[in-house]
């Protein structure tokens, strides 16, 4: 019997209708798993529902070819723009591409937020009139609006052709399905990672494509006809982010229409410190973008590390002055590619809860000291260090001498005790860990009169660049103090909030990571403990100052709230904070 194949390859727009090739459509050839597909598209995990609740219009279940044939040579930009059965086909390509990515840099499968309900996340093309597209828990879907604009023809625009739009919103509907928590009203920092974390997933899984940054190359350095430009000129594009920004200024109406320039906006913000500490930056969309600078300019110290790297040099200068524009265009594609498996390993090393963006640069620092020890070809780690500083946010760990940043084990909890579990089933069994946790209560810092949930438990089996095989447990908990009154937070040690008052309560919440290596041994306790008074404290005077300690509808947030302000036009930042 002939072996099915595990993926294959979908034709979708490179980026959007907007950015095109002397007026043809610029596509490109997606990665998904070969899942069996009905009509629709449907597969095991992805449905495609092109209703439109508008206009009261089913446009059909449509089938995708086997062989990419209906699409795959087509370059006709109106036919693509005006084919309903092409948006699903877009839609369902980045949807799945996305998730191929996420399960492929986590080493397994994954769930959506709602994995108890449904295995399939439903995704609607053409969901409403509306300039606005968002992730919905309650509903289990994706919604993509669409929109009229001025011009010389009466046009729509689509916000499901996007490549951006399409894939930030899946990335959201995935870190919910990896931590749950992360929408609890928290710090200012944790209600932005949603944001820039989904942009900087977006971005990179775009960049990562070699004949995009290869048209943006040839775009805006403008080769010889032997398809070489000046070293010096490559480099200077680099440092100053040209291709990126000339892409972005291609970037159409979609996302100028939804509020959502975001990579060049984030391009554009000068390093500073005060828009980290500073109070111009709350609002979590421009907080966000503050993440997505930092690691946009990480990129491109690394862009230009890797270009360096393939020059031979002689007394510090390259042999040569000029260079292929394809190398300058794969050398930034391999870049986007490593940053991006970097980004999502890095979710697995974050805490469950109270997340800052300190937290993250931790995280993806141990993500990839763990998979690729050796940082001194490309450095990966140091210019994410840098980056992150220049904008004021330094790790949330100390490290080690040889690798500062990364996570550690305390002394305490290398004192932990295995006797009472089965080593075997903690890798899988979400019983076992619990039974584990329980009987290590006080060395790992947990209260026991609170309640306290194992979220996961989940085996992974990751893969470095360079074939290294990582094998990892990762367990992630939390502790809840639901409506705890003044004396209760008292007992925690949380003390001095003198705008609660004693007949009023909030709901205390704390938790932590837990990674186990191959031999079940932790190698990492990564956490926020719920009685950690000074912490919790700030969180709690915090939410009060910005009015959400006692709005139960914010507990989970809605993304379609928060992106309808963004795309309307709410006052989101101040232009002192821009070049």
């Amino acid at each position: 019997m002939e072996q099915k194949a595990a993926t294959r390859r979908l034709t979708v727009l490179a980026q959007d209708p907007d950015v095109t090739d002397k007026g043809a459509a610029l596509t490109t050839r997606v990665v998904v798993p070969a899942d069996t597909l009905a009509p629709g598209p449907r597969s095991s995990r992805i449905e495609i529902v092109d209703y439109d609740a508008s206009a009261d219009r089913f446009y059909g279940a449509f089938d995708i070819d086997e062989d990419d044939e209906r699409f795959g040579a087509e370059r006709d930009l109106d036919r693509l723009v005006g084919d309903p059965a092409f948006h699903a086909q877009n839609v369902y390509g980045i949807v799945a591409s996305t998730l191929f990515e996420f399960e492929r840099s986590l080493g397994r499968h994954l769930s959506w937020g709602f994995g108890h309900n449904s295995h399939q996340l439903k995704v609607f093309p053409h969901a409403f009139l509306e300039p606005n597209a968002f992730y919905s828990k309650y509903d289990e879907c994706l919604a993509f609006g669409y929109f009229p604009i001025r011009g010389p023809k009466s046009d729509k625009v689509f916000t499901c052709l996007s490549h951006d739009i399409v894939a930030h919103e899946t990335t959201h509907a995935l870190i919910d399905g990896l931590r749950n928590q992360l929408m609890r009203p928290s710090s200012h920092d944790q209600a932005a990672f949603h944001e820039g974390f989904a942009d900087v997933i977006a971005l990179l899984k775009i960049l990562k494509n070699e004949a995009l940054v290869q048209f943006a190359v040839g775009k805006h350095l403008n080769p010889t006809p032997a398809g070489t430009i000046s070293t010096d000129e490559a480099f200077k594009a680099i440092r100053e982010g040209r291709f990126l920004f000339g892409l972005a200024q291609q970037m159409g109406q979609a996302l100028i229409g939804m509020g959502r320039d975001a990579l060049r906006r984030s391009i554009e913000l000068a390093p500073s410190p005060e828009h980290y500490h500073g109070d111009l930056f709350l609002e979590p969309h421009d907080r966000g973008e503050i993440f997505v600078a930092a690691v946009m300019r990480a990129y491109l110290r690394v862009w230009e590390s890797r270009l360096s790297g393939k020059i031979k040099h002689e007394g510090g200068k390259a042999q040569s002055t000029r260079v292929s524009a394809w190398r300058v265009a794969e050398e930034g594609a391999r870049a986007a590619a490593h940053l991006l498996n970097l980004m999502i390993r890095a979710i697995d090393y974050l805490p469950p809860i109270h997340v800052e963006f300190s937290d993250f640069l931790s995280a993806a620092l141990t993500a990839d000291w763990q998979i690729c020890p050796d940082d001194n070809t490309y450095g990966y780690r140091k210019a994410l260090t840098q980056s992150f500083a220049e904008y004021g946010i330094n790790p949330a760990a100390a490290g080690t001498q040889d690798e500062p940043g990364v996570w550690g084990l305390g002394t305490h909890e290398r004192e932990i005790s295995y006797t009472s579990a089965n080593m075997d089933s903690t890798r899988w069994n979400p019983e076992s860990m619990f039974k584990l946790l329980w009987e290590n209560y006080e060395i790992l810092g947990l209260k026991r009169d609170v309640f306290t949930r194992l979220n996961s438990v989940r085996p992974v089996w990751r893969v470095g660049p360079e074939g290294f095989v990582l094998r990892e447990t990762v367990a992630e908990y939390y502790q809840l103090l639901k409506n705890a009154r003044k004396a209760d937070l008292e007992n925690l040690g949380i003390k001095g909030l003198d705008f609660i008052s004693g007949d009023q309560s909030v709901d205390i919440v704390g938790g932590g990571t837990l990674i186990f290596d191959e031999f079940g041994r932790l190698k990492f306790h990564i956490h926020n403990r719920i009685d950690n008074y000074e912490e919790q404290g700030k969180r709690l005077r915090s939410l009060w100052q910005r009015g959400d300690l006692w709005d139960r509808e914010a507990e989970f947030g809605s993304f379609a709230g928060l992106h309808s302000r963004r795309a309307f036009g709410e006052p989101r930042y101040r232009q002192e904070g821009w070049e």
